[in-house]
């Protein structure tokens, strides 16, 4: 039977522009929100970016390797700071990197992720000035930050990093956008966003910055069996498009939320993270997935088809 209230919701669910205008605005301005300095013991290391802009990074020096910390599209350096124990607690020294639209960085308007690597490439530039090797500097990106770290890695392939953890990274803005909105309201937010905006997104194809880094730079792509805007078919098939890439499933778990803790299961990713550093050390043999269920359980199982993939697959 034809039920007219639940027509409606769907009508709206599906064609509501509502809210799109606010989204698109993050391309024009900085958000009100800002994180402030972390204080000691964090330091600030001074970046320059290729296309001109200055700032500083937090810096906590805890050992001789260090992991750089990008945040996604809506985050901010506070979020970061709880990954930064949790890699310190395997003798890493990390770097929380301020992104152009976010925090304190100059440059006021977010790209979306393409100009964002330049600001991940200074840090990185940084920390090698600072005295780290570039085999000893490891990139962690959530999200936007994931796409964001594989472009950095593909740029500093001449000198190959340690190895990047991508944790729910898209292979294409607009086809992760589709996931969360629908054909309808993506299509309205592609023709709300500005021009130089939306072309650098359409341009942007984590994918090939995968395809394109070194086999020396190992990728481990983290992705939520629910996570409803990156699907794991998206992470599976950046893995393959790698020269080195291992893919990593967490049973249960949806897009990263790092604002809302208790929306994670700390106990999954800590996991999660400590098989990426020993897989990534050479001291974890893997061959498909690595799946990794609510309980901290770990099994090897076949990679998800390529055909099943939602995002159309790698380009």
């Amino acid at each position: 039977m034809f039920d007219p209230v639940t027509a409606w919701e769907d009508f709206r669910r599906n064609y509501s522009v509502s809210g799109l205008p606010a989204y698109t605005s993050r391309f024009r301005k900085r958000p009100a929100r800002t994180c402030s300095d972390p204080g000691a013991p964090w330091e600030n290391l001074r970046c320059r970016t290729i296309d001109g802009w200055s700032f500083s990074a937090p810096h906590l020096r805890r050992g001789g390797r260090v992991v750089v910390l990008v945040h996604g599209l809506h985050g901010d350096l506070a979020r970061m700071e709880a990954l930064a124990g949790l890699f310190g607690s395997r003798g890493f020294s990390a770097i929380l990197v301020p992104v152009r639209g976010h925090d304190d960085h100059p440059c006021r308007r977010t790209t979306g992720g393409p100009g964002e690597a330049l600001d991940v490439s200074a840090a990185v530039c940084a920390a090698e000035e600072y005295g780290y090797s570039p085999g000893d500097i490891l990139l962690y990106g959530s999200s936007m930050g994931a796409a964001v770290a594989l472009k950095a890695a593909c740029i500093h392939s001449p000198s190959p990093l340690g190895g990047v953890l991508a944790h729910a990274c898209y292979t294409d803005f607009f086809a992760a956008a589709k996931q969360k909105l629908g054909p309808f309201r993506t299509g309205v937010l592609k023709a709300l966003l500005p021009g130089e905006a939306r072309r650098g997104l359409e341009d942007f194809r984590p994918a090939d910055y995968a395809r394109a880094t070194t086999r020396l730079t190992p990728l481990v792509f983290i992705s939520g069996t629910r996570d409803s805007v990156c699907p794991p078919e998206m992470g599976s098939a950046l893995a393959d498009s790698s020269a080195r890439g291992l893919f990593m499933a967490l049973s249960g778990a949806g897009h990263p939320h790092w604002e809302k803790p208790e929306l994670q299961n700390s106990w999954q990713m800590e996991k999660a993270v400590n098989l990426a550093l020993d897989w990534i050390a050479g001291d974890l043999t893997v061959e498909g997935t690595l799946f990794v269920d609510e309980e901290c359980n770990y099994r090897n199982v076949p990679r998800f088809r390529k055909n099943n993939s939602r995002s159309g697959g790698s380009k």
